[in-house]
């Protein structure tokens, strides 16, 4: 049994498909949203306001979830939540913040999501509220090296799956978001196999805070196996900031090495290595390909918005 990671980045892009497909036909030469989004991108100076129609709100709040969506990494790793009913979206941040906003509305939330966004992700801490045309080309820029990346990992993984003798270098490259693809891919048991093993190497009373004042022990978290999916995706969020923290190098190695060390191992057995890249291929399928879709489409409207 195995499962695919990712599930904030699958609803993130599930809710932008879903809700682009919505407002699609207020987006068509000849709208008035079509005329106030060539406005908007071909202007650096221009501004979203309230008196742009709902099409053209709801398109900039998609460029910006579209953005976050593979920033830093493939485990979209500074938000831990999302979720969208009947337009209103809710993204939880990786410190406990949350957003909240209509799509196609220019109300408070949607200036509060603006304004943190800015700050945040384009470490801005005097951003305001205002979205500038200037700012919705640093958007489109974003998703434009989120295309080239996913094109890359995908063909660089198609590589791999030709090639079992090229694994061990392709982990000692240290790219996370390759560990953590091949991660998602195991099998559940060895999964647990892993979580269990890196941490016999970290110390005993190692806490990790996960945001909204939650703090866990690894030894507690790690020690015992599950199979219950939700369980193990909880885990591996954990296990990601371990593995991804500058902030505490020793730990940082540790997790890196011991997990490189363990995977080079255990896909050296001809069934394990087989299991996980089946598991691979329907990720490069489900995964990959789909943002390759999305994110070429996105940047087809906004191609047509600046010509």
């Amino acid at each position: 049994m195995s499962f695919t990671l990712l599930p904030v980045s699958i609803t993130l892009l599930k809710v932008v498909a879903d809700e682009l497909a919505v407002i699609a036909p207020g987006l068509q030469p000849g709208h008035v949203g079509f005329d106030q989004l060539q406005m908007l991108t071909k202007h650096a100076d221009a501004e979203l306001g309230e008196d742009h129609c709902p099409e053209v709100i709801a398109f900039i709040q998609i460029l910006f979830l579209v953005a976050i969506s593979l920033y830093k990494g493939a485990m979209t790793p500074l938000i831990r939540n999302l979720s969208c009913q009947k337009g209103f979206i809710s993204v939880q941040w990786e410190e406990g913040t949350l957003s909240r906003f209509h799509l196609g509305i220019y109300e408070d939330d949607a200036k509060s999501f603006f304004r943190f966004y800015q700050r945040r992700v384009f470490d801005n801490p005097s951003a305001s509220y205002r979205v500038s045309g200037a700012s919705i080309a640093r958007l489109i820029h974003l998703i434009e090296a989120h295309l080239e990346m996913v094109g890359y990992v995908r063909i660089e993984l198609e590589k791999l799956m030709k090639a079992k003798s090229t694994v061990k270098s392709f982990l000692l490259s240290g790219r996370s978001d390759f560990v953590f693809i091949l991660i998602s891919a195991l099998p559940v048991q060895q999964l647990n196999v892993l979580l269990l093993y890196v941490q016999q190497f970290l110390p005993d009373d190692l806490e990790v805070n996960t945001g909204m004042g939650h703090v866990v022990n690894i030894y507690h978290l790690f020690q015992s196996g599950s199979d219950d999916i939700q369980f193990l995706l909880d885990k591996l969020m954990v296990y990601y900031l371990l593995y991804t923290r500058a902030d505490r190098p020793i730990i940082q190695e540790i997790t890196q090495s011991k997990t490189r060390d363990f995977l080079i191992e255990l896909l050296e057995n001809r069934q394990f290595f087989d299991q996980t890249f089946t598991t691979v291929a329907a990720t490069i399928e489900q995964q990959f390909r789909t943002r390759e879709s999305l994110y070429s489409l996105i940047l087809k409207y906004c191609r047509r918005f600046s010509a």
